[in-house]
């Protein structure tokens, strides 16, 4: 995902090259001044994404623009279930039901999403999908447990004690207070 990111972020300076190339030698000199500030501009982009801060599976973020400056769009969010306990399972797994990006969620990086899945993936092997099924945590994808299985899981990583462990447990007490959780894939 992090090679999309930068192979994308160099479209606008190949367009660059290539419009040099069709440029008279007076224009030149001016062109390559902006060349320059591309080039910087894409060094101080994929270094500020792929800034870790702390070595942890878990970050929260106070707002959106927090978030974006560490990394863009590239986490795993993990996030509480607001609507009712009487909605049905299709309505909780749709997609128009679900917004993105609670300031209480926990996010896990792209970076460490192997980690997780190393640390958390045989907990959460029975997530409801949107499609009607259930499965393996899909880090693509919608993955929805309730309450019922938010209390299991709380006792099982209490007594396991999975890589950063407590800050997913003091995060579940909440889900178990609503309806349950989600982890919503890349």
């Amino acid at each position: 995902m992090l090679y999309l990111s930068l192979s994308l972020a160099f479209i606008p300076l190949i367009a660059l090259v290539i419009v040099i190339i069709f440029l008279d030698e007076n224009h030149i000199d001016v062109h390559k001044e902006n060349i320059k500030k591309v080039i910087n501009g894409i060094d101080n982009r994929s270094h500020r994404m792929i800034k870790k801060t702390k070595d942890t599976l878990f970050y929260t973020f106070k707002n959106l623009e927090e978030r974006h400056e560490f990394g863009g769009t590239t986490f795993i969010e993990l996030q509480c279930c607001r609507l009712n306990k009487d909605v049905k399972l299709n309505d909780i797994v749709s997609l128009k039901k679900i917004k993105y990006g609670f300031d209480d969620s926990l996010f896990v990086f792209v970076d460490d999403i192997d980690d997780f899945y190393e640390s958390y993936g045989k907990i959460f092997n029975n997530g409801a999908y949107n499609k009607n099924s259930v499965g393996p945590m899909d880090i693509y994808g919608i993955n929805y447990y309730d309450s019922v299985k938010v209390k299991n899981y709380i006792e099982y990583i209490d007594k396991e004690k999975p890589k950063d462990y407590q800050v997913l447990l003091d995060w579940l007490d909440k889900a178990l207070e609503l309806n349950g959780f989600y982890i919503l894939g890349i």
